[in-house]
């Protein structure tokens, strides 16, 4: 059984492996509350077959900097057409971006620690931030 729940933040279901459980006869499903691109099995299943969205990986050896920052932290070394999202302490989105951008102005923010994550139809990747 696959179970997509509740996850307002995931956007990207038409994985390989999603894709294929999902095309086998009599899949067992419980997909919804969940971000487009995940909301139901058959926008999934759309997503799958259409082949619109190109495959492609953001390059999981790419570094941010500084970290604590204070204003700006900077990108080095990403893939094109890779999305991040930011998020506060508590998981609540605050903000999305289209990569590739070279930095991102994070002085609206308040010191804590937060949390963004780079996807691309291959992966996720999730690290840690601290404003000061």
């Amino acid at each position: 059984e696959l179970t997509i729940i509740g996850n307002f933040s995931l956007s990207q279901c038409h994985v390989e492996s999603v894709c294929g459980y999902l095309s086998t006869p009599n899949a067992v499903t419980d997909i919804y509350l969940n971000a487009d691109g995940c909301k139901s099995e058959n926008e999934i299943l759309d997503l799958c077959v259409s082949g619109e969205e190109e495959i492609y990986d953001c390059n999981n050896s790419f570094y941010f900097y500084p970290n604590p920052a204070a204003d700006i932290i900077y990108f080095e070394n990403f893939h094109s057409n890779c999305v991040l999202k930011f998020y506060d302490q508590s998981g609540q989105l605050l903000r999305t971006e289209t990569l590739p951008h070279s930095e991102l102005d994070i002085s609206p923010f308040d010191p804590g620690l937060y949390y963004f994550e780079i996807l691309s139809a291959k992966e996720i990747i999730r690290r840690k931030l601290i404003i000061k």
